[in-house]
């Protein structure tokens, strides 16, 4: 049977759904099991339950005397510039008790981990990639055994790599079909990457040239370029 245009079009959009869900189930079981059996979710003794970098107890404190500080509860809260803020002040947000739990580290690092893996296949199909080994891509990301370590820490790593790759779909995108709101989106994400890990500096600046040095009229270019960088 010969497909019209408008069928072979929804066959096209649907083939790529079951190469994501693949590796959204793998690498979903795959973290799930290294976060609650290594991680120890659940345990007061595992990974998870240190704080070795201070963002738990950077968090404790917004949380209980919002003051984005390290020192213990006895001690009058000192401001810190010791940490990036996002992270510790993202786990804040999502504790509604008055401490920062296993699990609740653990939902938010498996979250990531998936989100990571989503636009990490979202990147490969923007490289034109086809579905299967775009999937397989984003598996090789989602069970690096890096970052399943990682992931079982209260640390920044994960959170800094799903806006890695999310900054690398949405400059992808905005390079492919360049526009004010994707450039603004790509800003954003950009600067949220800043936030969490200061290191992504050096790569707002190689942006800003590669926008800049863009083959286009000077005014819309400007324009972009402005609006990544306000964002």
């Amino acid at each position: 049977m010969r497909l019209t245009p408008d069928h072979a079009s929804d066959h096209t959009n649907r083939s790529w759904h079951v190469p994501l869900l693949t590796a959204l189930v793998v690498t979903g079981l795959l973290r799930g099991f290294v976060l609650v059996w290594v991680g120890g979710a659940w345990r007061s003794d595992g990974p998870l339950a240190l704080d070795r970098d201070a963002y738990r107890a950077i968090a404790v404190n917004l949380i209980e005397r919002n003051a984005f500080s390290r020192t213990s509860p006895n001690r009058p809260a000192e401001s810190t510039a010791f940490r990036p803020p996002l992270y510790p002040y993202l786990l804040s947000v999502l504790c509604t008790g008055r401490q920062v739990d296993n699990l609740t580290v653990a939902i938010l690092h498996w979250l990531l981990g998936l989100g990571t893996v989503a636009a990490s296949f979202g990147l490969a199909r923007a490289w034109h990639l086809s579905p299967w080994p775009a999937a397989a891509a984003a598996m090789l990301v989602g069970i690096d055994p890096l970052l399943l370590n990682q992931s079982t820490l209260v640390m920044t790593e994960t959170l800094a790599t799903f806006l890695a790759a999310s900054c690398g779909l949405a400059l992808s995108t905005t390079a492919r079909r360049p526009s004010v709101g994707r450039h603004a989106l790509a800003g954003l994400l950009l600067g949220m990457a800043v936030l969490c890990r200061p290191t992504f500096l050096i790569w707002v600046a190689f942006i800003t040239c590669v926008s800049l040095a863009r083959s286009e009229p000077w005014k819309p270019r400007l324009v972009r370029t402005a609006t990544l960088l306000a964002g």
